[in-house]
């Protein structure tokens, strides 16, 4: 299963990465008629320092924010922090912290120091800080400043400055609208990184930015919104802004029957005279559906409406300023199935589109299809028990602005009854469920599953003519014969349950005494001898040349012992695995340190080998990080850090503690040719990574002599997770090989 874990562990730091990458959307509309001017918890009249960088918590408590501001890999001290408008300033060791940060607050966090400027992620669930600690890495920054004035040319003060960062290493982010993803407790929905300021009482402004790709533009009540300017941002820049008349949009949303839509509200999508989506303003709709849309100027937008479940995308020139749009009728597809049975589905084509089907299952043997384009489509009823050749198809043209209403006529099924019994003859309580049989090319692999009933009679549905594996699952201490053929003609099974097999054993340590206190599988057991006898149920199956294997797995746990897990094959009759040994456990704190002595912040930390080694874990502000549940015995670690050559270490045995001190490593500095996202660096067996941003990209940790290069598509976390296969992709061709000296390598452009 450990591939299954992984799997599972990669979607998790997906979801992660994306979060942290991205910035949120403010999630509530603004009042109607009030232009939506930040994300809910920036106050408009606070003045944030320069280039600020937004960021979201969604925590349950107030919580603390803390991290570590960096010069090149350096901390550094006595720089300025702000957090929602409150500053702090880092130690001698770069760290800084805020306490109490309220919960469900969009943030605005910045550090400058000098000509330099950081701009970091931070999110907070559950009262967690992720990622922890937060480092801000110092780059060089470039100032934008100018003045704000209004349409008659007078300086306008309290004006909100925003730029949004268009780069493409933002490339999740596409179009106007963020995505939606549950994290922790609740969805967020996330919008572009922005840098925000406030004009001063003279109308100025001053903002200091990355270099990259922004677009600014200034918002203040009263006024329209002044046009976004595109900056391709390699050095300092004036930048004027002039905001115009306010021009208010007033209107009524109906259906095109003239019924008025009340629930639902409009939101300005895009336009040419708007800085980025953020600033643009929305309005709900009334009890008389009506809506005003304030903040506007002259010029052309698209108007996105959302009234009940229905998305719609209206445009319209400003001005006129008084509107009545009509909602065109949605266009449906409404698929009614007859003689239904449980785990239908219903799956939809365009026949220029193979193999793209969408599928849903039914509600009281409907299914609806909504939002359609209008044209020709292919229906497609799967049923559980029919071979996919056979499967009930239909050709459906689909009308524009009407409800399509199709009937499929499901092939006909025949009820098959049986009963599961125990030993005893009398019936139990469980379920059955039907699988395809080996070779047969259904759609569904079973059908779900169905209870019997406290005698343990049940009915199943199987289409005429269809044959299926039919198993029943088991019960504590009694075990399901093999799964049994059946036919539609078939009726009155009987499927029978046998007394299941035992289990039993001694848990101990390693000097053989008996571990006295334990559980298996979560149950828990006591006795001065730790011995166990438990029931075996069957956890896994498989067949392999006609031969059906069976297993289950024990799961140890004890106080104080490292996790087991011990496989127990095929048994025959009742089993005695003998001495289970646990081993003593213990918790290595291990302390990184840079080549001038310093604590590392973020350095990774990976137990090699061990059953579930940490996976990019880093290092506190004092360069410390935990290994817990880790074996007494030898410890072989891996210590890494952007900036410092990968390091190998060794806890010795009964080892709690482990100091590294990690050399400074050499630059290697280039670009990539393509749209690759991680560039490979290979030495021997060692393999170092580094993300590629806006096509360049740079190591920090390579030592002297020769290394391979090759850049990859895929994502910086799903290279690491597949780090031990790197290898094989150097062997595909495409890498180069650079020697590196003693000043590091630049200008290398990897194919």
């Amino acid at each position: 299963m450990k591939w299954l874990r992984r799997a599972l562990l990669a979607l998790v730091l997906v979801v992660f990465c994306v979060v942290a990458a991205l910035l949120f959307w403010p999630a509530t509309p603004a009042p109607p008629g009030t232009p939506a001017m930040k994300p809910q918890g920036v106050v408009s009249n606070v003045q944030p320092s320069v280039g600020m960088f937004e960021t979201v918590v969604n925590a349950v408590t107030s919580s603390n924010i803390e991290g570590v501001v960096t010069l090149e890999g350096e901390p550094v001290e006595n720089v300025q922090v702000e957090l929602l408008g409150r500053k702090v300033t880092t130690s001698s060791k770069g760290e800084f912290a805020f306490q109490d940060v309220p919960r469900k607050t969009t943030l605005v966090v910045t550090a400058v120091h000098g000509d330099r400027v950081a701009r970091a992620q931070v999110i907070v669930t559950g009262g967690k800080q992720f990622p922890l600690p937060l480092t801000l890495a110092l780059v060089p920054g470039h100032r934008v400043k100018g003045r704000v004035l209004g349409p008659r040319e007078e300086r306008i003060a309290g004006a909100t400055v925003e730029c949004a960062d268009l780069s493409e290493r933002r490339g999740l982010f596409r179009g106007p609208r963020g995505m939606t993803l549950t994290f922790g407790s609740g969805a967020v929905e996330m919008g572009p990184l922005e840098a925000l300021t406030a004009s001063a009482d003279d109308g100025t402004y001053d903002l200091r930015l990355t270099p990259g790709r922004w677009r600014c533009s200034a918002i203040k009540t009263g006024f329209s919104i002044a046009s976004g300017v595109d900056l391709d941002l390699v050095g300092d820049q004036d930048l004027d802004h002039r905001l115009g008349d306010e021009l208010t949009l007033t209107g009524d949303l109906s259906t095109s029957d003239g019924a008025l839509v009340t629930d639902g509200r409009i939101e300005v999508l895009q336009s040419a005279s708007a800085a980025h989506w953020l600033t643009l303003p929305s309005s709900r709709l009334d009890g008389q559906g009506r809506f005003s849309l304030r903040g506007l100027s002259a010029g052309e937008y698209d108007f996105e409406v959302y009234a009940g479940d229905r998305v719609t995308t209206l445009h319209h020139a400003v001005p006129p300023l008084a509107v009545h749009w009509t909602l065109a009728n949605e266009t449906i597809l409404s698929v009614v199935v007859i003689n239904s049975a449980l785990g239908d589905m219903v799956m939809l084509q365009r026949p220029e589109s193979p193999g793209g089907w969408t599928g849903t299952g039914l509600q009281n043997g409907k299914a609806d299809f909504k939002g359609l384009e209008p044209g020709a489509y292919r229906l497609r009823l799967n049923q559980g028990s029919v071979e996919q050749q056979d499967q009930v198809t239909k050709e459906v043209q689909v009308v524009e602005g009407k409800t399509t209403i199709v009937e499929l006529e499901a092939k006909a099924t025949l009820q098959v009854s049986g009963v599961v019994v125990g030993p005893d003859g009398k019936g139990i309580a469980t379920e059955v469920v039907l699988r395809r049989p080996p070779g047969a090319r259904l759609s569904l692999r079973y059908a779900p599953p169905t209870r019997t009933d406290a005698d343990g009679r049940f009915t199943v549905a199987l289409a005429q003519g269809a044959t299926m594996m039919l198993e029943a699952k088991p019960v504590a201490g009694l075990l399901a014969p093999e799964p049994i053929e059946v036919k539609s003609t078939d009726d009155k099974l009987l499927i029978r349950l046998t007394k299941s097999s035992t289990v039993r054993g001694q848990v101990v340590d390693v000097a053989g005494r008996p571990i006295t206190r334990f559980t298996i599988d979560g149950a828990e057991h006591q006795n001065d001898e730790g011995r166990f006898e438990v029931p075996f149920v069957v956890q896994s199956r498989s067949s392999s040349n006609g031969v059906t294997r069976v297993s289950m797995t024990l799961s140890l746990r004890a106080g104080g012992f490292v996790p087991r897990e011990h496989e127990v094959d095929q048994p025959t009759g009742d089993v005695d695995v003998g001495r289970l040994v646990l081993e003593q456990k213990r918790d290595v704190v291990v302390v990184v340190r840079g080549a001038k002595g310093q604590p590392l912040a973020g350095a990774m930390v990976i137990a090699v080998g061990a059953p579930t080694p940490p996976f990019r874990e880093g290092t506190d502000v004092d360069g410390r990080f935990t290994l817990v549940d880790q074996p007494m015995a030898e410890l072989k670690l891996l210590v890494s850090h952007p900036n410092a050559v990968t390091t190998p270490v060794t806890a010795r045995a009964g080892e709690t503690r482990v100091e590294v001190t990690l050399p400074a490593g050499l630059m290697v500095s280039g670009t990539v040719s393509g749209r690759q996202r991680v560039v490979v660096a290979q030495q021997g067996e060692l393999i170092e990574l580094t993300a590629v941003e806006k096509g360049a990209f740079a190591f920090h940790n390579l030592t002297p002599g020769p290394w391979r290069l090759r850049a990859l598509t895929v994502s910086m976390e799903f290279a690491s997770m597949d780090r031990a296969r790197l290898p094989q992709e150097f062997q595909k061709g495409g890498s180069i090989e650079v020697t590196v000296g003693a000043n590091g390598v630049t200008g290398v452009v990897v194919p």
